[in-house]
């Protein structure tokens, strides 16, 4: 929010005291992180694939009185 753009550290920028430390947490985000994410998406898109497959199939099963 506070990047316009100009390659300009916002920290270096803008005062915000003494606590400006406190204020913001480094992006320390690589390309690994996206890689794993990705990963995670396609395991959990089968994951949900198959307990809707499983889901449906029950409900096709006729209930026992």
């Amino acid at each position: 929010m506070l990047d316009d753009g100009s390659g300009k550290d916002p920290m270096e920028v803008h005062d915000f005291g003494p606590a400006s430390k406190y204020l913001f947490r480094p992006c320390e985000i690589d390309d690994d992180f996206f890689d794993q994410m990705e990963e995670k998406a396609v395991e959990n898109q089968s994951q949900n694939q198959s307990s809707q497959k499983a889901s449906s199939e029950e409900a096709k099963e006729p209930m026992a009185v």
